[in-house]
């Protein structure tokens, strides 16, 4: 199955950030709260009640910093029929939140969280998912640590069966 995924709500928290970005960097650090927005692409290759999920996250935090950020784990299916909900563990590596004035170091990353599928047509499902996400550490941006965690809604399509 290939899916493509766009968030629609969160309540990210980027603690002790605001003194990383300079005021008036609108919209990220300066509330400590930044909205997330972005796409990703997953694929799932498996059988069974267990599939592996390998995707790519182009994130916006807010609206002066991005990461681009890869994830591989595994999805546990609770229930077959049109809606199959599921539990879902993954590990996240950036590449770094890139910022106006300055980048970070690479970083990593976990998610944990679940969901459920519609069955729309014969090969086409609506997917909606709401994951806590968290870093392994605090990514060092300048001379300040910043921690990211907190949870994400999504909503996909997914093709395949």
């Amino acid at each position: 199955m290939i899916t493509f995924m766009k968030p629609l709500e969160s309540n990210y928290s980027a603690d002790d950030a605001t003194a990383a970005f300079p005021e008036g960097a609108a919209g990220f650090v300066t509330s400590g709260d930044p909205d997330i927005d972005g796409w990703s692409l997953q694929l799932d290759l498996g059988s069974g009640g267990y599939s592996g999920v390998f995707g790519y996250d182009d994130r916006e935090y807010g609206s002066v910093v991005n990461s681009t950020e890869f994830f591989g784990g595994v999805r546990m299916w609770l229930g077959g029929g049109s809606k199959a909900g599921y539990l879902m563990a993954v590990g996240r590596y950036s590449k770094g939140l890139e910022a106006t004035r300055q980048d970070s170091e690479d970083y990593w990353g976990y998610g944990i969280g679940g969901g459920a599928l519609t069955q729309m047509t014969d090969n086409i499902f609506l997917d909606g998912r709401m994951m806590y996400e968290g870093l392994i550490g605090d990514i060092e941006l300048g001379a300040d640590d910043i921690d990211l965690h907190g949870l994400v809604i999504s909503l996909g399509i997914v093709v395949g069966q």
